[in-house]
């Protein structure tokens, strides 16, 4: 993880996932409820063996949440708010600067910067690079070719804005120009407000992760 702007020893991004979690425990523990009712009311259960069922299907749902998030299976589709990290391959490091020159994002203190990352192994041997775009915002949102009022939610590529511009408290509007990465480029994405996109192929850390296909430079 990149680890944006900690609060209490806890990232922004953790702080996002445990109140997704919660929410996503507390429709579970509400579905538990349904199910049980008429056990209840015909007496085959009693309302605290109710309540421990529900209990035990929020912690699990919760629980469930978190780890699947953490895996690229509950992505945020975009950012709300201004400044992101994303870890790049060296293949999507490069693109990018090259697309950088080509539609003129200047060079000044909201340019992107890259820091290369220590090698783990399991990558092709390639080199991993730290994106930072201080006043930058993503989205992995990209219309359906066939239907223009269709978004799809899994596209092939992620559009980083470079720049954007304040709208409301926390909240951004991406400004141009932009520059596009391949998915299979893009690993993991934390903006500083505390969105997550995680690519399902790797791990956080950048190696396959063996739920797909590897990834193939194109």
């Amino acid at each position: 993880m990149t680890g944006h702007e900690r609060g209490g020893g806890v990232s922004k991004v953790e702080q996002r996932t445990a109140r997704l979690a919660v929410e996503y425990g507390t429709t579970a523990a509400a579905k538990a409820r349904q199910f049980l009712i008429n056990h209840m009311q015909a007496g085959r259960i009693s309302e605290s063996q109710a309540l421990e069922i529900m209990a035990a299907e929020k912690e699990a749902a919760e629980a469930k949440f978190r780890a699947e998030r953490e895996v690229g299976l509950h992505n945020d589709l975009a950012s709300l708010g201004a400044g992101l990290t994303a870890t790049l391959t060296k293949s999507g490091k490069e693109r990018l600067e090259y697309q950088m020159k080509l539609r003129g994002v200047p060079f000044d203190l909201n340019a992107p910067s890259f820091d290369e990352l220590p090698v783990l192994g399991g990558h092709s041997e390639e080199s991993l690079y730290q994106m930072t775009l201080p006043t930058g915002m993503y989205t992995a949102l990209k219309r359906d070719e066939n239907d223009q009022s269709t978004l799809i939610e899994h596209p092939y590529q992620i559009t980083f804005f470079t720049t954007s511009r304040q709208i409301a408290s926390n909240v951004s509007w991406p400004l141009e120009p932009n520059i596009i990465a391949p998915k299979f480029d893009v690993i993991r994405i934390e903006s500083v407000g505390g969105d997550l996109w995680q690519n399902p192929d790797y791990t956080p850390e950048g190696q396959p992760s063996g739920r797909g296909p590897a990834p193939v430079d194109l």
